[in-house]
Protein backbone atom coordinates (compact mmCIF):
# COMPACT_ATOMS: atom_id res chain seq x y z
CA UNK A 1 0.00 0.00 0.00
CA UNK A 2 1.75 3.08 -1.35
CA UNK A 3 0.62 6.07 -0.80
CA UNK A 4 0.37 9.44 -3.57
CA UNK A 5 2.04 12.15 -3.39
CA UNK A 6 -1.33 14.18 -2.78
CA UNK A 7 -1.76 12.17 -0.21
CA UNK A 8 1.46 12.68 1.99
CA UNK A 9 0.41 16.26 1.82
CA UNK A 10 -3.37 15.71 2.69
CA UNK A 11 -1.92 13.69 5.32
CA UNK A 12 0.40 16.83 6.36
CA UNK A 13 -1.96 19.10 6.59
CA UNK A 14 -4.56 17.17 8.47
CA UNK A 15 -2.10 16.89 11.24
CA UNK A 16 -0.76 20.51 11.51
CA UNK A 17 -4.44 21.76 11.21
CA UNK A 18 -6.08 19.34 14.16
CA UNK A 19 -4.45 19.58 17.44
CA UNK A 20 -6.06 16.87 18.29
CA UNK A 21 -3.76 14.67 16.35
CA UNK A 22 -0.68 15.82 17.95
CA UNK A 23 0.14 12.59 19.73
CA UNK A 24 0.75 11.26 16.20
CA UNK A 25 3.47 13.12 14.49
CA UNK A 26 3.60 12.44 10.30
CA UNK A 27 7.00 10.68 10.79
CA UNK A 28 5.40 7.94 13.07
CA UNK A 29 2.56 7.56 10.74
CA UNK A 30 4.61 7.23 7.31
CA UNK A 31 5.99 4.24 9.63
CA UNK A 32 3.11 2.51 10.75
CA UNK A 33 1.88 3.15 6.71
CA UNK A 34 5.63 1.52 5.76
CA UNK A 35 5.15 -1.87 8.11
CA UNK A 36 1.60 -2.48 6.92
CA UNK A 37 2.83 -2.22 3.47
CA UNK A 38 5.78 -4.72 4.43
CA UNK A 39 3.55 -6.73 6.22
CA UNK A 40 1.07 -6.80 3.13
CA UNK A 41 4.18 -7.60 0.93
CA UNK A 42 4.77 -10.46 3.40
CA UNK A 43 1.52 -11.76 3.52
CA UNK A 44 1.30 -11.82 0.07
CA UNK A 45 5.04 -13.86 -0.39
CA UNK A 46 3.57 -15.95 2.27
CA UNK A 47 0.55 -16.55 0.09
CA UNK A 48 2.78 -17.11 -3.02
CA UNK A 49 4.63 -19.31 -1.38
CA UNK A 50 1.63 -21.65 -0.10
CA UNK A 51 0.10 -21.25 -3.20
CA UNK A 52 3.01 -22.71 -4.79
CA UNK A 53 3.19 -25.35 -2.02
CA UNK A 54 -0.48 -26.30 -2.62
CA UNK A 55 0.28 -26.30 -6.19
CA UNK A 56 3.31 -28.63 -6.40
CA UNK A 57 1.20 -31.16 -3.64
CA UNK A 58 -1.27 -31.48 -6.22
CA UNK A 59 1.22 -32.54 -8.61
CA UNK A 60 2.74 -34.94 -6.28
CA UNK A 61 -0.28 -36.40 -5.51
CA UNK A 62 -1.35 -36.48 -8.65
CA UNK A 63 1.24 -38.53 -9.52
CA UNK A 64 1.46 -40.79 -6.38
CA UNK A 65 -2.32 -41.65 -7.59
CA UNK A 66 -1.26 -42.24 -11.03
CA UNK A 67 1.48 -44.97 -9.38
CA UNK A 68 -1.16 -46.71 -7.27
CA UNK A 69 -3.49 -46.78 -9.98
CA UNK A 70 -1.04 -48.89 -12.22
CA UNK A 71 0.21 -51.23 -9.04
CA UNK A 72 -3.64 -51.72 -8.01
CA UNK A 73 -3.51 -52.83 -12.13
CA UNK A 74 -0.57 -55.19 -11.96
CA UNK A 75 -1.34 -56.14 -8.58
CA UNK A 76 -4.88 -57.30 -9.94
CA UNK A 77 -3.10 -59.02 -13.14
CA UNK A 78 -1.19 -61.09 -10.58
CA UNK A 79 -4.32 -62.25 -8.58
CA UNK A 80 -5.64 -63.17 -11.75
CA UNK A 81 -2.87 -65.17 -13.13
CA UNK A 82 -2.49 -66.60 -9.88
CA UNK A 83 -6.23 -67.85 -9.78
CA UNK A 84 -6.06 -68.94 -12.99
CA UNK A 85 -3.02 -71.48 -12.26
CA UNK A 86 -4.71 -72.34 -8.31
CA UNK A 87 -8.01 -73.72 -10.92
CA UNK A 88 -5.58 -75.31 -13.30
CA UNK A 89 -2.89 -77.60 -10.59
CA UNK A 90 -6.16 -78.42 -8.69
CA UNK A 91 -7.69 -80.00 -12.02
CA UNK A 92 -4.55 -81.74 -12.73
CA UNK A 93 -4.03 -82.73 -9.05
CA UNK A 94 -7.31 -84.27 -9.29
CA UNK A 95 -6.89 -85.83 -12.80
CA UNK A 96 -3.71 -87.65 -10.95
CA UNK A 97 -5.11 -88.63 -8.27
CA UNK A 98 -8.00 -90.39 -10.47
CA UNK A 99 -5.29 -91.99 -12.81
CA UNK A 100 -3.41 -92.87 -9.65
CA UNK A 101 -6.53 -94.76 -8.36
CA UNK A 102 -6.85 -96.87 -11.57
CA UNK A 103 -3.76 -97.89 -11.82
CA UNK A 104 -3.23 -98.99 -8.60
CA UNK A 105 -6.79 -101.36 -9.13
CA UNK A 106 -5.48 -102.66 -12.26
CA UNK A 107 -2.06 -103.15 -9.97
CA UNK A 108 -4.12 -104.93 -7.61
CA UNK A 109 -6.16 -106.77 -9.72
CA UNK A 110 -4.08 -109.57 -11.02
CA UNK A 111 -1.28 -109.75 -8.47
CA UNK A 112 -1.86 -112.85 -6.89
CA UNK A 113 -2.31 -114.91 -10.51
CA UNK A 114 0.23 -113.08 -11.83
CA UNK A 115 2.62 -114.35 -8.19
CA UNK A 116 1.16 -118.39 -9.00
CA UNK A 117 2.43 -117.99 -12.87
CA UNK A 118 5.79 -116.19 -12.29
CA UNK A 119 6.25 -119.04 -9.82
CA UNK A 120 5.23 -122.12 -12.17
CA UNK A 121 7.04 -120.10 -14.94
CA UNK A 122 10.24 -120.16 -13.07
CA UNK A 123 10.44 -124.01 -12.04
CA UNK A 124 9.13 -125.37 -15.74
CA UNK A 125 12.31 -123.33 -16.57
CA UNK A 126 14.37 -124.50 -14.19
CA UNK A 127 13.19 -128.31 -14.78
CA UNK A 128 14.39 -127.66 -18.32
CA UNK A 129 17.95 -126.06 -17.73
CA UNK A 130 18.32 -128.85 -15.55
CA UNK A 131 17.43 -131.77 -18.07
CA UNK A 132 19.24 -130.11 -20.78
CA UNK A 133 22.58 -129.88 -18.57
CA UNK A 134 21.95 -133.85 -17.79
CA UNK A 135 21.70 -134.48 -21.42
CA UNK A 136 24.47 -132.23 -22.63
CA UNK A 137 27.28 -132.10 -19.42
CA UNK A 138 29.00 -135.08 -20.38
CA UNK A 139 29.32 -134.58 -23.90
CA UNK A 140 30.51 -130.58 -23.14
CA UNK A 141 32.56 -132.06 -20.32
CA UNK A 142 34.56 -134.69 -23.09
CA UNK A 143 34.46 -131.58 -25.72
CA UNK A 144 36.67 -129.33 -23.26
CA UNK A 145 38.66 -131.82 -21.02
CA UNK A 146 39.22 -133.75 -24.26
CA UNK A 147 37.67 -137.13 -23.27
Amino acid sequence: MQLSRRAKIILKLLFKTFPILTPFTYKETMELVREMRNSNYELDEKIDKAFESLKDTSILLEELQEAIKEKTETVNYLKEEYDRFSDLSALKQKDADVMLAQLEVFANKGRPKERWAGFWISIVSGLIIFAIGIIVGPWLTGVIFGR
